[in-house]
This record gives C-alpha cells, sequence and structure tokens, in this order.
C-alpha cells in the first residue's frame, strides 16, 4: 500500500513539473518622440515572463539594419540595470547629429533574458532625413 502511495505522489509530482511553462519571455517596444525637442524615450514593457519572473538581463539592441539582436555582432547592446523582477524598463536616446547618420534609419529592439532565453520585442525604426534633423518613428 505505501508503494502505490509514493508512485502516486511521483506521478502527481512529474505532471505538476511538466505543466509548468518555460518560454522566452514576451516584450513590447513603444517610442514617444515629439517634433522639436531632442530625445526619443522609449519604454518597453514584458508583457509574459514564459513561466519565469526573475530576468537575468534586461536591455536594448540597436542597428543600421533591420534586425537588430543581444546576439548580433552588427548590432550594438546595452545592457540596463533593473530590479530582476521589474516587469518594465526605459531608456531616453538623445538626437544630436553626432549621433546619427543623415538619410538613414536605426533599429531598435529591447529585450529580456531569463533562464529559459531571450525574448524581444517589435521593432521600431527611427528614420533620419536627408538634413539630419527630421526624424520620424516606425513601428514593426
Amino acid at each position: 500500500m505505501k508503494n502505490t502511495i509514493y508512485i502516486c505522489l511521483l506521478l502527481m509530482a512529474s505532471f505538476s513539473i511538466g505543466c509548468q511553462r518555460f518560454e522566452e519571455p514576451k516584450v513590447s517596444l513603444q517610442a514617444d518622440y515629439t517634433k522639436g525637442e531632442d530625445v526619443i524615450h522609449f519604454y518597453a514593457t514584458i508583457n509574459d515572463g514564459g513561466g519565469d519572473e526573475i530576468f537575468t538581463k534586461k536591455g536594448y539592441s540597436f542597428s543600421m539594419h533591420n534586425h537588430p539582436s543581444a546576439l548580433d555582432r552588427d548590432s550594438e547592446s546595452v545592457l540596463l540595470y533593473h530590479p530582476r523582477k521589474q516587469w518594465y524598463f526605459d531608456w531616453n536616446i538623445y538626437i544630436s547629429q553626432s549621433n546619427f547618420v543623415k538619410d538613414s534609419s536605426y533599429y531598435y529592439v529591447a529585450w529580456a533574458q531569463t533562464n529559459a532565453g531571450t525574448g524581444y520585442s517589435n521593432i521600431i525604426e527611427v528614420k533620419v532625413d536627408s538634413i539630419g534633423t527630421g526624424i520620424s518613428i516606425i513601428k514593426h
């Protein structure tokens, strides 16, 4: 009888462990820019932790090609310090002619990492006009 109880407990424990999710976090990104101002404000929200609530790393990546990544050697990645259980983070990009190349696009993506992997947000394109002063924000 004892063996039957132990086997039932082991089966129940293995089923409950197998039912837990273990996925990358889901992240969304938005940007605010007011024409004539010198800053773009980005803010990211972790919509779903993928079964985990502790984020080992959070940050953003940007590149001049349209698929920036934390792992891509052509992308610049910035690790942001935030509490490990915080579900949002933000940063500012200051606009100056030394920061942006005229007539170019820059692509930004936010990311969050858990033990299950790295989750990426949607991509935000920052388009600079040929004069270098006009900025437009395009959400992909």
